[in-house]
C-alpha cells in the first residue's frame, strides 16, 4: 500500500460556468471613401492631408501618389522639408480635371 496524503473535506468553491462573450446586434462600421479626419487647427484653415489620407480620399494606394509625384503628375501637393501634404481642395480639383463627360 502506498502512502497517500489524507483527503481533506474542506469546502471547495463552487464551479462556475464559463462566461460566454456577449454579442451585440450592432452592425459593423461602414467603410467610407472619405479621408480620415485630420488634426484640426485653431486658425480656421482647413487641415492638410498626409499621403495616406489623400490616397484614401482618392481611392488609391499611397504608393500610387508617390509614383505620381516622381512623374510630376497627379494632384498638386505641398512639400515642407521631407513632409508631403495635400490640400483637400487640390484633391477635389484633380478629381474634377479627371472627369470625362460623354455626350
Amino acid at each position: 500500500m502506498t502512502d497517500r496524503p489524507a483527503r481533506t473535506t474542506e469546502a471547495r468553491p463552487p464551479r462556475t460556468a464559463p462566461v460566454e462573450p456577449t454579442r451585440t446586434t450592432e452592425a459593423p462600421p461602414q467603410r467610407t471613401t472619405e479621408a480620415p479626419p485630420a488634426k484640426t487647427r485653431t486658425t480656421g484653415v482647413p487641415p492638410l492631408l498626409t499621403t495616406e489620407e489623400a490616397a484614401g480620399h482618392l481611392g488609391f494606394e499611397p504608393e500610387t501618389l508617390e509614383a505620381w509625384r516622381s512623374r510630376r503628375t497627379g494632384p498638386a501637393f505641398i512639400k515642407m522639408g521631407k513632409h508631403v501634404r495635400y490640400r483637400l481642395r487640390d484633391l477635389i480639383a484633380y478629381e474634377d480635371r479627371m472627369r470625362i463627360e460623354h455626350g
